[in-house]
């Protein structure tokens, strides 16, 4: 669980290293018992990060929830998986799930930013930048949260997008197009190229 919350909260020193740990000790986890519904839905999102196969991870999290059908946490890893999997519209249904299940969830500005980005892939910047902006609200330390911001506001050609953008670079001097590519696996170019555009649009460059 300390592999996890340091590579898919925390999204700072070695993504790519922190997220092999947590893959490999989720799968351990399975192996011992795998009628756990915890180590199930841990399998499901990790597997999407590592090794970006798509189906194989909804199917992970779809058993974690016939396994404990009230899992918040499994809904919002299920609304993860497929809005990387090119399936925003299905996404922003499980999240919202998850947010009705457990409105407190620890992870809530993680569950709004990532509603937002769903938002943002579907074309309606409006409704992407003010839930991006519940979610930073709710989490200023979120780094996930501030760069959906950025995208959004970037996309949505808001004035203050390049604030943003300064605020998330100088708290995470280290998004760049590498991280971008580790912590971002989506399946769609297209997808990919939207929420590129919206931080462009806010003054990023790639590369």
């Amino acid at each position: 669980m300390r592999c996890f919350s340091e590579g898919l909260q925390g999204w700072q020193a070695d993504p790519p290293r922190v997220l092999a740990e947590a893959y490999a000790a989720a799968r351990r986890a399975h192996e011992l018992d795998p009628r756990d519904w915890l180590s199930t839905s841990l399998l499901g999102i990790t597997t999407l990060w590592v090794e970006r196969r798509y189906d194989e991870a909804i199917a992970l999290e779809r058993r974690a929830l016939e396994l404990n059908p009230s899992a918040a946490s499994a809904y919002q890893f299920l609304g993860c998986i497929l809005q990387f999997a090119g399936e925003p519209r299905k996404a922003l249904e499980a999240h919202e799930r998850a947010l009705r299940l457990n409105p407190t969830l620890q992870s809530a500005a993680l569950a709004l930013s990532d509603i937002a980005l769903c938002h943002l892939l579907l074309g309606d910047d409006d409704a992407a930048v003010e839930l991006a902006r519940r979610a930073v609200e709710s989490d200023a330390t979120n780094a996930r949260a501030r760069q959906r911001l950025v995208a959004a506001l970037g996309s949505a050609g808001a004035p203050d997008a390049a604030s943003a953008l300064d605020g998330l670079l100088r708290s995470q001097p280290g998004f760049d197009q590498g991280y971008i590519e580790s912590t971002y696996p989506f399946r769609r170019p297209e997808d990919r190229e939207r929420f590129l555009d919206g931080l462009e649009g806010a003054g990023w460059r790639r590369g």
